[in-house]
């Protein structure tokens, strides 16, 4: 067993807040919390990200020389004292010889994953292996303890072949009534984050799910549907034209995120003591609001995405799902 392990391991900047929220993530693990039971989203939940206009109009000159319309440069900022918490839970699991790794169920796809863990220090530790920014992107593919929109997809299609019908039958029937229900929507297909979709693919680490911390609010009352509570960090990014167009600023990114202020990992934490003193078995949706306005530093950085790993990994598959969800098939 691993010996003890302090605020000083954890490979992010240290400030008071921070070590605040890892001393909070090990006394969750103390009461009950463990890391194998909740499932995290990625985006508005553990970092913000925004698209800027004037960035995209600079970036016209490589668009055109690329011939890649889906080319793209995103200004990522971690949400404040979230990954300090999850540090905490990670340390406290590894003392007690418990999971000490996250499952993060996500829209997105593997390789935005793998570019954030080159910029993120200790990410592939949080999530364990296969996970590694040397080996690449191939190592968050098929990663045990993650679902991205790739995975709810491939996850998706098998569920609608005849040959997992015995298996869907066998389901609890709320669980199979929100899948069933769910895929016959006209879309958020790439939302449905149900832990029994994960078996389709062979993912037994989210056997043990209990919780999804996710701030999409239908994400929350689907998962809450099949009988588990759901949180829903109300936290959002940065956005223009009310709202109509999310992630997104005019100018200045950098500027818009650090103006995302409050504290949202304590009440996010509070919520996860209060559900486990409840034995997780109360099905319902919590919203979880930040506390106070105050400015809280964090790590920032931009990611150039290409536009053929978009093409690949975030178009591709939503086609592939629309034809498997054709009428007649379902």
């Amino acid at each position: 067993m691993p010996g003890p392990r302090t605020y000083a391991d954890v490979p992010l900047p240290k400030t008071p807040y921070g070590e605040q929220l890892y001393s909070r993530g090990r006394e969750l693990v103390a009461a009950g919390v463990h890391l194998d039971a909740l499932v995290w989203d990625a985006d508005e939940v553990l970092w913000d990200w925004v698209m800027s206009v004037a960035s995209v109009v600079r970036y016209l000159p490589r668009v055109m020389r690329t011939r890649s319309l889906l080319s793209h440069s995103e200004f990522l900022r971690l949400k404040p004292g979230v990954f300090e918490l999850l540090w905490g839970m990670h340390h406290a699991s590894l003392e007690r010889d418990l999971d000490p790794y996250m499952r993060i169920w996500t829209a997105g796809y593997t390789w935005r994953l793998w570019r954030i863990a080159k910029d993120l220090p200790g990410f592939t530790q949080l999530i364990g292996p296969p996970a590694s920014v040397a080996a690449g992107p191939s190592s968050f593919a098929g990663h045990p303890r993650i679902m991205t929109r790739a995975d709810t997809v491939a996850a998706i299609i098998q569920l609608v072949a005849p040959e997992s019908r015995p298996w869907l039958d066998a389901l609890p029937q709320r669980t199979r009534r929100v899948l069933l229900t769910s895929i016959q929507q006209p879309r958020g297909h790439a939302g449905l984050k149900i832990p029994e979709l994960a078996q389709l693919l062979g993912k037994s680490a989210f056997d043990t799910a209990r919780v999804l911390i996710d701030d999409a609010r239908k994400n929350v009352s689907r998962f809450a549907a099949t009988g588990r509570p759901a949180v829903r960090p109300n936290h959002p990014a940065p956005n223009i034209l009310r709202g109509r167009l999310p992630n997104t600023v005019w100018r200045q990114p950098e500027r818009r995120l650090n103006a995302v202020l409050g504290d949202i990992a304590t009440p996010l934490a509070d919520t996860l003591h209060d559900l486990a003193m409840e034995g997780f078995s109360n099905s319902r949706a919590i919203e979880v609001h930040a506390l106070g306005t105050q400015p809280h530093p964090t790590l920032a950085f931009t990611l150039d995405v290409p536009g053929a790993i978009i093409d690949a990994e975030w178009v591709a598959p939503m086609k592939a799902l629309k034809a498997a969800l054709t009428p007649g098939k379902i």
